[in-house]
């Protein structure tokens, strides 16, 4: 099958050979993981990449940064809630 189809008659399964058969029913446990079609296509940044590269049509980050300071983190700033 070409990359180019994404899905094929139902019927095509009973024109299969049963070592072909054996071989889709080996082959699908990896199948989803290794050749799913949202992860073969969707290009992952990092927040670093978009806060940092400049998108050429705006000028601007890909991803504005949004700064935050955290109070509180160590465990004498904690608020004790009760039980």
């Amino acid at each position: 099958m070409p990359d180019s189809e994404a899905v094929v008659p139902g019927g095509q399964w009973d024109n299969l050979s049963d070592p072909d058969r054996a071989r889709v029913k080996r082959l699908f446990k990896q199948f989803p993981q290794n050749h799913n079609p949202f992860i073969r296509y969707i290009v992952r940044r990092t927040r670093e990449y978009l806060e940092s590269t400049i998108d050429p049509e705006t000028n601007e980050p890909y991803l504005k940064p949004v700064k935050v300071e955290l109070y509180g983190e160590s465990a004498d700033e904690a608020i004790q809630l009760p039980l």
